[in-house]
């Protein structure tokens, strides 16, 4: 298992809370992170490496069709 922190963050990206916890794999953390969060935003860091940040949640956007 590696140890991770999970940072809540407040509306002006400065953490709120900071937990430390232990997971198998980065995804499972990030999972954690977004239960922790619920709704606010979060960053979850391995080490020095911020694994997640908010800029990760944005929407992905799609081709538009159009008809002819």
């Amino acid at each position: 298992m590696q140890e991770y922190e999970i940072r809540v963050l407040t509306d002006h990206s400065s953490p709120s809370l900071i937990m430390k916890t232990m997971h198998f794999t980065d995804v499972d953390a990030i999972r954690a992170g977004r239960k922790i969060a619920r709704a606010s935003l979060f960053e979850v860091w391995r080490d020095m490496e911020c694994i997640h940040s908010p800029a990760d949640d944005e929407p992905i956007p799609y081709p538009i069709h159009r008809s002819a």
